[in-house]
Order: structure tokens, then C-alpha cells, then sequence
């Protein structure tokens, strides 16, 4: 079990990581959503433009694998242009100075037969935060794994905090789904 899990991990990284690198595919490997609130409604959301732009990937050293994604914040979607052009100003994501985020994903570690663990450091709006994230994997025939977690805004200085003065405030926890699918058929490892 533990060989299929490693497989598939690897499969999914080095794949989009050879995709990405090469320019073999323009659009997103999978999806990034979150989920944003208030008192009184909520913004479901995507980041339509991500890619792939580092993939080191060790079958035999899975910790030491590292993978780096990019996120084009100005493809920001909450199916509302005015809320999304509100979202990309120096308010909230300030996209004219700060257009991408990274994400690097290294340190994995096995903790079932279809999860594993791994740091993500996201680097955004000019800060930079480390948490532990649980992977699962989603669906074995379409090769999709699944990551859930919330951050926190305000570490990322990402808009102001009114909470419980502004019942129109967006709360500071956020949470996020990430969701890849492995592209057939799978290539060899990046050296």
C-alpha cells in the first residue's frame, strides 16, 4: 500500500512538474478554492492561473522531495468582478505589488495508506508562514489527491481586521481546498 501511495505522489509531481516546466500545458493542474465569511454571507473562490515551476521529486528520500507552485493572484474569481477587483486591490491582495504567491511543499511524510503529511510554506503578500498539511488521496482510478486547510489571513496582512466591530468584516480564518489530478501517462522522475 505504502509503494502505491508513494507512486501516486510521486506520479502527480513529477508529472505536473515535467508539464509545467516544459510549457506542455497552460492551464491549471487541479484547483485552488477557498471559502471566505462574514456575518451575513459567503464568497466561494478560485484562483483560475497556477502552475507548477520546481519539481524535485526522491522515490527513495520522499522528505527531501520538494515541489514549488506559483499562484497568479489576479486570476482571482469569486464569480463577482466588482467584489474580485475589490479583492486585488492594495485593500486585500494588492496584486500590482504583489501579483504572485508560492507555495512550497517539502518534508513528506507517510501517515496512512492514503494520506501523507508535508510542510507548505506560502509565501504571500510579502510574508511567509510554515504549517503542516494533510494530503489524501482522493480517487485512485481518476488519480486526484485532495489537501484541506485554513490559514489565517492576518498573517499574510491580508485586508484589516474589524472583527466584531464590522459585521460585514471577512472573518480572518480562511479555509482552502487544493485539489491536483495526475495526467496520464506518468514519466520518469526530474533529476
Amino acid at each position: 500500500m505504502m509503494k502505491t501511495i508513494l507512486s501516486l505522489m510521486i506520479g502527480l509531481f513529477c508529472v505536473l512538474g515535467v508539464q509545467s516546466l516544459v510549457g506542455a500545458e497552460s492551464r491549471s493542474p487541479g484547483s485552488i478554492t477557498f471559502v471566505a465569511k462574514n456575518m451575513v454571507a459567503t464568497a466561494n473562490g478560485v484562483f483560475r492561473d497556477w502552475k507548477i515551476v520546481e519539481a524535485k521529486v526522491d522515490p527513495a528520500k520522499p522528505a527531501s522531495s520538494r515541489i514549488v507552485l506559483e499562484i497568479d493572484l489576479r486570476s482571482i474569481d469569486t464569480g463577482n468582478s466588482k467584489r474580485d477587483d475589490h479583492l486585488r486591490n492594495p485593500d486585500f491582495f494588492e496584486v500590482e505589488k504583489y501579483p504572485t504567491a508560492s507555495v512550497v511543499i517539502d518534508n513528506v511524510r507517510y501517515e496512512g495508506s492514503d494520506t501523507f503529511d508535508a510542510d507548505v510554506t506560502l509565501d504571500l503578500h510579502g510574508k511567509q508562514k510554515t504549517l503542516p498539511v494533510r494530503f489524501r488521496i482522493e480517487d485512485r482510478e481518476e488519480r486526484r489527491i485532495v489537501a484541506e486547510f485554513v490559514i489565517n489571513r492576518m498573517d499574510f496582512e491580508i485586508g484589516k481586521s474589524h472583527m466584531g466591530i464590522n459585521p460585514l468584516s471577512i472573518e480572518e480564518e480562511v479555509p482552502m481546498k487544493v485539489t491536483a489530478t495526475i495526467p496520464q501517462p506518468v514519466v520518469s522522475a526530474v533529476p
